[in-house]
């Protein structure tokens, strides 16, 4: 799962690996309010691009927010 958290400009993402929390691995990762969680259906996917559809989202979201839903995003595979 992904967390990206922080400004539109400037948001930082997190990579959080939860079979290792849940086996006792790793510590737990302490949410914030605001953060956005993304988890992907896709469990071997790659970091960078998981990093990439979630900001996207982020991004898509904030502009949605902002416009009321106004907005005819483009169509994504």
């Amino acid at each position: 799962m992904l967390v990206v958290r922080g400004s539109l400009n400037k948001p930082e993402t997190f990579t959080i690996e939860t079979k290792d929390i849940l086996a006792g691995k790793a510590s737990d990762f302490r949410l914030q309010p605001k953060d956005i969680i993304f988890v992907n259906s896709r469990p071997f996917i790659y970091a960078e691009e998981l990093a990439d559809l979630a900001i996207t989202a982020f991004l898509q979201s904030i502009v949605t927010e902002a416009t009321g839903g106004y907005v005819i995003l483009p169509y994504q595979n």
